[in-house]
């Protein structure tokens, strides 16, 4: 579908913007929103029961997931309200990107001190605030003004200083509801696609179970058939390294923006090979393992992310990734995670080694190898077609709040 531009623009004063509409105008989010407005007090009982969201429940865009428990079992992160209309902002982790409206059946539901919950004021749509929020250029800001090599974060006054292009709150929402339109047809096609990549999950742990549930299966200490993998870098001051990061559940893994040497952090660092199992030592409890392709050659891990490759002839890495993606071999990470306090549960590597884990033949190891392999094929055709459908998307949010496109007369 192709736009209609807005009669006459002015410049908005901002690089990053450029011009914008004649009549709209340009205001800081700290004028026109609150921040972290409600908060559970001291007092609260402990035998309250809550809905907690943390940085791992959202996605860009949704709040995908949350945790039921008493607040006497809840991190001491658990302690903004939200409430219908708010925007939740990671202000940790913020290369995640996690950016969602809080709808109203999140209402009263409490969220990790990890998010930043802006509330529209009386000028901004609450509608169009979610769609501001979730535009390219905030979202590169969030990240690019973040510190920190790890844990990037950023202080939510500062967040609240950045500049929203703004028409009047009648335009503001004749825009989200055009968006709203579009972006649920977009996500549609986007949900159909991540649930093939589902059934390919479940056949591979089929798969997976089949080999693995038999009488007759050897059992060995994981770290008989593994080796524990160390690369140190030496770091350069002012040479550029790519860190990866790791999804959770089996998800993959992504990479960082590139970093100088001196640039790192008190961390130690370790090199990635094609081939190499890497797990998050904070998160493996919710099944964060990858396998790394050639394009995590010459990529960096922090100490926090321990490499295992299986050893010639007894273990297949691939297989032992597709064996730690099912319930059983999830149980073990699980189970060497230390902690209870929410999200904060550390692998204890040492004792993850200890566990006996099914070892079948090699043989039967590369048949789940070969699934794998297919299974990446098709995920990487399906995953690039997501990627475009998300880029349309970002693009047409982005288009529509900056208003380098005019969507009134359509909305």
């Amino acid at each position: 579908m192709k736009y209609s531009e807005y009669p006459s623009y002015k410049s908005s004063e901002i690089d990053w913007l450029g011009e914008v509409p004649e009549h709209w105008e340009i205001t800081r989010l700290k004028y026109i929103s609150s921040v972290n407005d409600d908060t559970l007090s001291k007092n609260t009982s402990d035998d309250m029961e809550i809905n907690y969201i943390d940085i791992g429940s959202v996605t860009t865009g949704y709040i995908q997931s949350y945790e039921h428990m008493k607040f006497s079992n809840s991190p001491s992160r658990a302690r903004r309200i939200v409430r219908d209309g708010d925007i939740l902002v990671s202000t940790v982790r913020t290369y995640l990107k996690a950016i969602a409206p809080v709808l109203a059946v999140h209402n009263n539901y409490i969220a990790s001190t990890g998010f930043a919950v802006i509330r529209p004021g009386v000028q901004l749509h609450s509608g169009y605030a979610k769609y501001a929020l979730l535009s390219k250029y905030f979202i590169d800001l969030v990240e690019s003004r973040s510190v920190g090599v790890s844990y990037p974060s950023i202080n939510a006054s500062d967040l609240i200083t950045f500049s929203l292009a703004l028409p009047l709150v009648d335009e503001q929402k004749k825009i989200a509801d055009y968006l709203d339109g579009k972006v649920q047809k977009i996500d549609n096609l986007i949900t159909k696609l991540t649930k093939v990549i589902e059934l390919l999950k479940e056949k591979r742990q089929a798969a997976v179970d089949n080999i693995t549930h038999k009488e007759s299966m050897i059992y060995s200490r994981l770290g008989r058939v593994v080796n524990l993998i160390s690369r140190p870098v030496n770091r350069v001051v002012d040479k550029e390294y790519t860190a990866l990061g790791l999804y959770n559940r089996g998800r993959g893994l992504f990479h960082k923006m590139p970093k100088k040497g001196n640039e790192l952090g008190d961390s130690d660092f370790y090199w990635v090979q094609e081939g190499d199992l890497i797990i998050s030592g904070q998160f493996a409890w919710e099944g964060s393992v990858a396998l790394t392709s050639e394009s995590e050659n010459n990529c960096i891990v922090s100490h926090r992310y321990p490499i295992i490759r299986g050893k010639f002839g007894l273990m297949d890495t691939e297989y032992l990734w597709a064996y730690f993606t099912t319930r059983e071999g999830g149980f073990f990470l699980n189970e060497n995670s230390i902690g209870s306090a929410g999200r904060n549960r550390p692998l204890n590597i040492n004792t993850l080694m200890k566990e006996n884990i099914p070892v079948p033949e090699i043989e039967k190891q590369i048949e789940i190898s070969e699934i794998v392999k297919s299974d990446k094929k098709d995920k990487i055709l399906i995953y690039k077609t997501i990627e475009l459908l998300k880029e349309k998307r970002s693009a047409l949010i982005s288009a529509a709040v900056t208003g380098k496109i005019d969507v009134r007369e359509v909305a």
